[in-house]
């Protein structure tokens, strides 16, 4: 496995497990497999998403479409939604924040 994308564990899984050319498994819409994976994820899965895609897209700013097209190459093209990498990561991200927002943690 590359290096780097062990730095991003929790992106690495909710691209290679919930947004593969099978997506729509998981929902109609993007919004529906976030909230799915939001649903059967703790929440520091979820918090952990978000914080992967803040530094990944901080990380590799200029070159981040070429680089998510490296490390997830088999895995949806954001310009399927007419986005840029940029705005489809942080729309997830803001996406996966919404979901957690209407379904906070319960208290034991």
């Amino acid at each position: 496995m590359d290096m780097y994308l062990e730095a991003f564990p929790y992106l690495d899984h909710f691209i290679g497990a919930y947004m593969h050319q099978d997506w729509q498994l998981f929902g109609n819409t993007v919004e529906e497999v976030v909230a799915s994976f939001v649903k059967v994820s703790d929440t520091d899965e979820s918090h952990g998403l978000k914080m992967d895609i803040k530094r990944f897209v901080n990380y590799k700013g200029n070159d981040l479409d070429r680089e998510y097209q490296r490390l997830f190459s088999g895995s949806v093209e954001p310009s399927s939604w007419d986005m840029s990498t940029r705005e489809w990561l942080l729309w997830i991200e803001r996406l996966v924040g919404e979901e957690l927002h209407k379904h906070p943690p319960e208290d034991h």
